[in-house]
C-alpha cells in the first residue's frame, strides 16, 4: 500500500513538474519570437508610417476607441504605454514603440493620460509630442463628467477596467457613495487639462471627439477618424460593451444628497444630461 501511494505520489509531482516545464518552454518561444520579430522588423520593417496619440482622462471610452482602431489592418494603436515604465526611461519607450513597423502598418500611436507618467520625474514624453507637429493628435473627452467621475470610482471598487460582452457585474456591486468635494475637484480638473492641451497643441494636426460620439455615431465617427488618420474605410469591431448603463440615480447611494450639491455649481447641467 505505501509503495501503491509512492508511485501515486511520484507520478503526480512528475506530472506538476512536467506542466511547470511545458509553461516555462511556451514562455522561452514568445519571449524569442517577440526578439526575432523586433530584428526582422529593424532590417526589413517600414519607418514610413504616420504617427498619433490619443490624449485623455480615463473613462472617456479611450479602450473602446483603441479597440476599433486595431480593428483595421493598416492601423497599430496601444494602450497606456507610459502609465507605469518600468524603469525605462520616456526616450526608451518612446523609441521602443516608434521602431520600424511590419510593411503594412501605415500609422501607429498610443494612448496617453493627462497625468502620465506616474513613479517618476521623466515626464519628456509631452516635449516629444510638443515638438513634433508631424504628430496627429486625438483629443478624446466625454461631454458627461459626472459619468466620467461615477465610472472611475466604480472602477476603482471593482477593479474592472474593461468589461467584455460576456460579463457583467450586478448593481450592489456598482453602487457608490459620492463625495462632493472630491467630484468637483476631479471634473474641474478635467476642465483644465482639456483646455490647455487645446491650446498647446493648436500647430499640430488635431482633432476633437466626444465619448458620446464615439457610442451614439460610432460609423460616422470612425470614418472621420480613419480619414484624419489618412488609412482606407474599414469595417469595425470591438470585443468590449458598455460599462454602467443603470442611471446615476441607482448607481450613487446619496444620490439626492449629491444632486443637491452639484445643482449649486456651474456643473448642474451634468445632472440634466441624465434626462
Amino acid at each position: 500500500m505505501e509503495r501503491l501511494f509512492e508511485r501515486k505520489l511520484l507520478s503526480t509531482n512528475n506530472i506538476y513538474m512536467i506542466k511547470k516545464q511545458i509553461k516555462s518552454l511556451k514562455s522561452e518561444v514568445r519571449n524569442k519570437a517577440k526578439k526575432f520579430k523586433k530584428k526582422y522588423d529593424s532590417v526589413f520593417g517600414n519607418n514610413n508610417y504616420q504617427k498619433f496619440i490619443i490624449i485623455a482622462s480615463g473613462r472617456t471610452g479611450s479602450n473602446l476607441l483603441i479597440s476599433y482602431l486595431n480593428s483595421h489592418p493598416n492601423i497599430e494603436a496601444k494602450g497606456e504605454l507610459f502609465r507605469d515604465m518600468q524603469g525605462k526611461s520616456c526616450l526608451e519607450v518612446w523609441k521602443d514603440f516608434y521602431s520600424p513597423k511590419i510593411k503594412n502598418i501605415k500609422t501607429a500611436g498610443f494612448k496617453i493620460f493627462y497625468t502620465h507618467p506616474f513613479n517618476t520625474e521623466d515626464k519628456t514624453v509631452w516635449e516629444y509630442i510638443l515638438k513634433d507637429p508631424e504628430i496627429k493628435i486625438i483629443h478624446l473627452v466625454r461631454e458627461n463628467k459626472l459619468r466620467t467621475y461615477l465610472s472611475l470610482e466604480i472602477a476603482n471598487k471593482t477593479d474592472e477596467w474593461l468589461v467584455k460582452k460576456n460579463k457583467k457585474s450586478t448593481l450592489e456591486e456598482k453602487q457608490i457613495k459620492i463625495d462632493f468635494d472630491s467630484f468637483y475637484t476631479r471634473v474641474k480638473d478635467i476642465e483644465k487639462y482639456e483646455n490647455e492641451t487645446r491650446i498647446k497643441y493648436k500647430k499640430h494636426n488635431f482633432i476633437e471627439l466626444s465619448y458620446e460620439e464615439l457610442v451614439n455615431d460610432k460609423d460616422n465617427t470612425m470614418k472621420g477618424i480613419f480619414n484624419f488618420l489618412q488609412v482606407k474605410e474599414n469595417k469595425f469591431k470591438s470585443s468590449l460593451r458598455k460599462q454602467n448603463k443603470e442611471s446615476v440615480k441607482d448607481l450613487i447611494t446619496n444620490y439626492d444628497e449629491f444632486a443637491n450639491k452639484v445643482k449649486k455649481t456651474e456643473f448642474a447641467y451634468l445632472l440634466d444630461l441624465e434626462n
